[in-house]
């Protein structure tokens, strides 16, 4: 399984995992923030232990925009926005 960086922000009432770069990592280690390098499945079993849901944002490609023609996909096609990958009760 693929692992990645996950910067975590603990809410009252849930578990926030934002999946952020290297150099995003390293200011949030340097800030004293949460970091967590795992998969998604370590995201649940912590969140479990917390007893909270878990919210999980992932820096991933976007959809590509409608009447867009997959043949001649460039890179201006792709989202470089967060994309909420799940938000477990």
């Amino acid at each position: 399984m693929c692992h990645s960086l996950y910067a975590l922000r603990i809410e009252p009432s849930r578990l926030v995992a934002t999946e952020i770069t290297d150099r995003a990592a390293a200011a949030s280690l340097d800030a004293g923030e949460p970091v967590l390098l795992g998969n998604v499945q370590d995201l649940h079993i912590l969140a479990q232990r917390l007893r909270l849901p878990l919210v999980t944002i992932a820096r991933t490609r976007g959809l590509r925009r409608s009447g867009s023609n997959p043949r001649a996909e460039t890179e201006d096609h792709w989202s470089s926005c967060p994309t909420l990958l799940a938000e477990v009760a």
